[in-house]
């Protein structure tokens, strides 16, 4: 764990649940696409604090929440956390259910629960981005079999 700087100012508990340390763990940098290089997605467990999850150059920093704007937003109940951390799959139908809420950046907020899925074989979520004439475009693949765009 980094040790916060003077500018940051942490709210809630300083050390974050376990759920949120087993997804930190976890990280798989070739999953998710920062494009800008540095992403901050603030990971919010209701009633026991927030903790920014830092991604820079291929790495993952957990961190007491900062005053800093994050680019994403997660938040979830202890309970919905636990799960997530358990099977990410049930991320999906906590997010179907209300019970997590994504905001701000989807592509960096779905990213980050992908990369910190522990899911390793070919088939698992992966984000990109391409850019074009007009403008850059997220892209999700995963699975198997021919390629298929919505």
């Amino acid at each position: 764990m980094a040790v916060v700087d003077a500018e940051e100012r942490p709210r809630g508990k300083s050390r974050p649940p376990a759920a949120l340390i087993a997804l930190i763990e976890r990280f798989d940098p070739d999953v998710i696409d920062v494009p800008s290089g540095s992403a901050r997605v603030r990971l919010t467990v209701v009633n026991e604090g927030e903790w920014d999850a830092v991604i820079s150059a291929g790495a993952i920093d957990l961190k007491p929440a900062s005053r800093s704007q994050p680019d994403a937003l997660l938040s979830a109940d202890a309970a919905t956390w636990e799960g997530i951390a358990r099977d990410v799959r049930g991320g999906m139908v906590a997010f179907r259910e209300s019970r997590l809420r994504v905001r701000q950046n989807l592509h960096l907020g779905v990213g980050f629960l992908a990369a910190t899925s522990g899911i390793a074989d070919e088939r698992r979520l992966r984000f990109t981005s391409v850019d074009t004439r007009l403008c850059r475009i997220s892209t999700l693949s995963g699975g198997e079999g021919n390629p298929v765009i919505c």
